[in-house]
């Protein structure tokens, strides 16, 4: 038998703690064990995964989902949420067994305690995204989906970090390039045009600097705030496809010379 944690605790102070016994040999989930101040408010929930994960293998439980239960508690606007909190627990403490467990306590800027999402997982989650659909965030993240207190706070954030970042409707719109007054947004000091220029001509002296000139041709198809569209083409007849590798590398190095970081794209 070996024994794994997983623990939360809501704005409010109140807490739920998850103990599972293992067997070792087999990988099996014996027994999960629940103890806290919010456990009679999640007693449902907690039973029906008590029953379909005691004594099932631990492959098998994680590969449960949320369309798997039943008893999952409503969100604060009575909603079904979008996964347990019960499972998430268990992900968590199966997560510890293996060795690649996550503190919550230790994250800073929790805005969902919940599912431990901080501002920095939003703005990741929003910024690199096409297009913004919370919905989408929501279910990706796992925000608000527990207790639901932390909807409206996660809707302002959100807001917040479009109009922020220029992000007004969404990448393929040309007001991504304006801000919520409808000024068009300046990157290190630079208008979109002046941008432009900046970025084709670090472009130029990172491939010269590291001898893919006569690899590869890369071309700037469009510049939308903070996004980049690049097309890119090997030189080379037979030569793998290295163009994720490449337009991380050029990323990383706009982000040296500009202090900004871009999020690129290839083009379709």
């Amino acid at each position: 038998m070996k024994n794994h944690h997983a623990y939360y605790q809501n704005t409010d102070l109140r807490w739920i703690e998850l103990s599972i016994d293992f067997d070792k040999n087999i990988e099996r989930i014996d027994k999960l064990n629940f103890s806290g101040s919010l456990v009679e408010a999640y007693q449902n929930e907690l039973t029906e995964l008590s029953l379909k994960v005691e004594g099932s293998l631990i492959e098998s439980a994680m590969k449960l989902s949320s369309r798997d239960f039943q008893n999952i508690k409503k969100l604060a606007n009575g909603e079904k949420a979008f996964t347990s909190l019960g499972l998430w627990l268990l992900h968590q403490a199966i997560n510890d067994y293996f060795g690649r467990g996550r503190s919550l306590a230790s994250q800073e800027n929790l805005i969902c305690h919940c599912y431990g999402v901080s501002r920095e997982d939003l703005k990741t989650n929003l910024i690199s995204r096409i297009d913004y659909d919370l919905e989408i965030i929501i279910a990706e993240t796992k925000a608000t989906s527990a207790c639901g207190t932390c909807t409206a706070k996660i809707v302002r954030e959100l807001k917040k970090i479009r109009e922020d970042h220029g992000l007004v409707k969404g990448f393929k719109d040309a007001r991504t390039r304006v801000d919520k007054d409808g000024n068009w947004i300046k990157i290190n000091n630079m208008y979109p045009a002046e941008l432009l220029i900046k970025l084709e001509e670090l472009k130029i002296q990172w491939m010269i600097r590291e001898n893919l000139v006569d690899l590869y041709k890369i071309e700037i198809v469009e510049l939308e705030g903070h996004h980049v569209d690049l097309a890119v083409v090997s030189l080379l007849v037979g030569k793998s496809d290295n163009s994720e590798t490449l337009i991380k590398a050029l990323s990383e190095y706009w982000k040296s010379e500009i202090g900004a970081h871009f999020f690129l794209h290839l083009a379709n």
